[in-house]
């Protein structure tokens, strides 16, 4: 499956460029106005931003700035610009861009930067599921550990001096917590969280 990325800009040859380079790789999603844009980061489920700025060099600043605030605080942002004084490119860094790329840039530089992006994007997954795992309690940490080795809810039981049953009812109590379908999905879980 491929990962998703929201592409936003006006919908001019430039951002067709950057969306046509981009899709042989990811799912794009192409958004041309803020409202849109805000919507499709709290909704979409995407690994990060490429954002097409070549509209008055403070929009960068100020488009960085409302994902942050509405919902997207942690989705990184890649920004494509015009080239720009140095103060600007400081200031969109600042807003909490993790990239900046000057037009016209390769297809190599932006491949690069999306994958920087959506690294950035799977570690903060991983150390947010793995604050989740070390707020269970010690009893379900110890359950959700022998289920992801594999272990059934008899021998779980038995390593840890409760009923099957008992087991089950952790089971079911881990996967709501953790939010994850099912037992295979919670092994995964539990060896991103204990290599964290």
């Amino acid at each position: 499956m491929k990962r998703q990325i929201l592409v936003f800009g006006k919908n001019t040859k430039e951002v067709d460029i950057l969306s046509s380079l981009l899709e042989e790789i990811y799912d794009v999603r192409l958004v041309t106005s803020r409202p849109e844009l805000l919507s499709a980061v709290n909704n979409s489920g995407a690994m990060c931003l490429v954002a097409d700025v070549s509209i008055p060099s403070g929009s960068g600043v100020g488009l960085v700035q409302a994902v942050r605030t509405r919902g997207g605080g942690e989705m990184p942002v890649v920004i494509v610009i015009e080239p720009t004084d140095i103060q600007t490119a400081v200031q969109i860094m600042r807003a909490g861009a993790i990239d900046l790329l000057e037009k016209p840039t390769s297809a190599s530089r932006l491949l690069d930067a999306v994958r920087r992006a959506i690294a950035m994007a799977e570690a903060l997954h991983d150390r947010r599921e793995a604050k989740i795992f070390w707020t269970l309690s010690a009893r379900e940490q110890e359950v959700a550990v022998l289920l992801a080795a594999g272990r059934t809810s008899k021998q779980a039981g038995d390593v840890l001096g409760i009923s099957p049953r008992t087991v089950d009812i952790y089971r079911g109590k881990l996967l709501r917590k953790l939010d994850v379908p099912n037992v295979a999905a919670l092994a995964s879980l539990v060896g991103r969280a204990t290599r964290c």
